[in-house]
């Protein structure tokens, strides 16, 4: 179980590293940016409470990205 739990948690590290990646590489604010930019504020979200859940696990890729992504939209 705890290895299924590995492979999603990868999983969602990985869509939200997506869009951080594309969001990153914009310019303005067309509707597939906004779009992104809504996926981003999610993938913050889900970052951040994974990171809290893996906290003890020392997860630094976690802290990393969340870091990025508050660095992008200007929240840190």
């Amino acid at each position: 179980m705890i290895d299924l739990y590995d492979k999603l948690n990868e999983r969602i590290y990985e869509n939200c590293k997506m869009y951080y990646d594309k969001y990153s590489k914009q310019n303005g604010l067309t509707d597939e940016q906004s779009g992104i930019m809504g996926g981003l504020y999610q993938s913050l979200n889900i970052v951040a409470n994974e990171y809290l859940i893996n906290n003890e696990n020392d997860n630094s890729k976690y802290r990393k990205l969340l870091d990025n992504i508050e660095k992008l939209l200007k929240i840190a």
